[in-house]
């Protein structure tokens, strides 16, 4: 509830379901010194409005938007991300455009998640690649759906170019040159603690994959023989004494609870519940390296395992390999073989060998500001630019 001098943040949620828990992440220790409005698309608003504590608005257009940004008329606009809104269709390269310069000359203090980590400026055809998105055995039609997409980052990039962006890890490790380019922060609040993975008591082992996830899985070993792998992991999960637990989209969900096995099945909408679940999990298995609930993960030194590269890797090869400097300090996590049988000792010692060579990495989050130093650091730039 707004209080009598509280600061009002606007906080806009691309298509993403990730872009909402890093969005959540990032304003739930700030509920209490601002006010906090928090717009959604319709599918993400309708399984989220009643469990986040803050004010929630459902947008169908980047109308909604503005007409909700000229209500509140709020002193920071936090955008998660910016860079999704355009090929989510919720603005044009044209409406983006206004609607920054709006908030640029109403001295609004704006900020976005950048998850192309600050290589939309420099996408080139040969970086991009949709073939498994939009199937065609047309090569040119796919040539031309690489340049128009590279085309419209480009065109994003150069409205978004001066403004504030937040990265999940910072910029160290990145390749960004020798003087890596100033806009660009990161957070770590302070109830971010690391737990030792001897510590945990959970019982549950967590299998996580997204919708697009799937789709690449079936692309690439057929849905049949992925159904199978992931029936195998689970049955061999149940097995070594510990309860599967599968976070998956519905139709994947629905094909697992016609085995009639011993699984616990959630769906990702809800996003108090899939960091609950992320949390808590004894283990986490993958099948993507890209993700914001990795962060949880690697922020508590908690063990986590992939059975494939995932999305990012597909689709833009080059992100990929800048994330891997991103998360993992440059060395690529090992894939867990699908062929093998889930080993406790294997992965055991598979996590101590992860985060032997991470510690350092992850002992640098500790010295970023958390999101109210960091608001108010962006707000102390905007007073010196008046």
């Amino acid at each position: 509830m707004e209080t009598v001098g509280q600061q009002s943040v606007l906080v806009v949620v691309s298509h993403d379901f990730g872009e909402l828990a890093y969005a959540y992440d990032f304003v739930q220790s700030l509920q209490e010194k601002y006010a906090i409005c928090i717009a959604l698309p319709e599918h993400i608003y309708q399984s989220n409005r009643g469990v986040l504590k803050f004010k929630c608005v459902q947008y169908k257009s980047d109308d909604d938007i503005l007409s909700l940004y000229q209500k509140l008329a709020p002193e920071y606009v936090l955008l998660f991300s910016a860079f999704l809104l355009v090929p989510n269709k919720v603005f044009s390269v044209r409406s983006l455009g206004k609607f920054v310069a709006c908030l640029k000359r109403d001295r609004k203090v704006l900020m976005s998640s950048d998850p192309f980590l600050g290589m939309t400026g420099s996408f080139s055809v040969g970086d991009v690649n949709l073939e498994w998105v939009n199937p065609s055995t047309n090569r040119l039609r796919q040539y031309l759906l690489s340049w128009l997409t590279c085309l419209q980052f480009r065109r994003i990039h150069a409205i978004l170019d001066k403004i504030p962006r937040l990265l999940p890890f910072g910029v160290n490790g990145l390749d960004m040159g020798p003087e890596p380019p100033e806009g660009y922060y990161s957070y770590f609040n302070t109830d971010l603690k690391p737990t030792s993975p001897e510590t945990v008591k959970n019982s549950y082992w967590l299998f996580v994959i997204s919708e697009l996830d799937y789709s690449l899985q079936k692309k690439n070993i057929g849905e049949d023989k992925y159904v199978e792998h992931l029936l195998n992991k689970l049955v061999e999960t149940s097995g070594l004494g510990k309860t599967p637990v599968l976070m998956a989209p519905l139709e994947l969900i629905e094909k697992v609870q016609k085995r009639q096995l011993p699984v616990e099945c959630h769906n990702q909408r809800n996003v108090i519940e899939h960091r609950n679940l992320i949390l808590k999990a004894e283990r986490v298995f993958y099948w993507n390296m890209i993700s914001h609930s990795i962060y949880h993960r690697l922020t508590r030194h908690k063990p986590l395992h992939f059975f494939d590269r995932g999305h990012v890797y597909e689709m833009f090869p080059r992100l990929h390999r800048r994330a891997m400097r991103s998360y993992y300090q440059g060395e690529e996590p090992a894939l867990v073989d699908c062929d093998e049988p889930l080993s406790i000792d294997m992965l055991t010692h598979d996590s101590e060998k992860f985060y032997s060579t991470r510690l350092k990495g992850l002992e640098i989050l500790r010295e970023l500001p958390n999101s109210d130093v960091l608001l108010q650091e962006l707000a102390g730039s905007l007073r010196t630019q008046i």
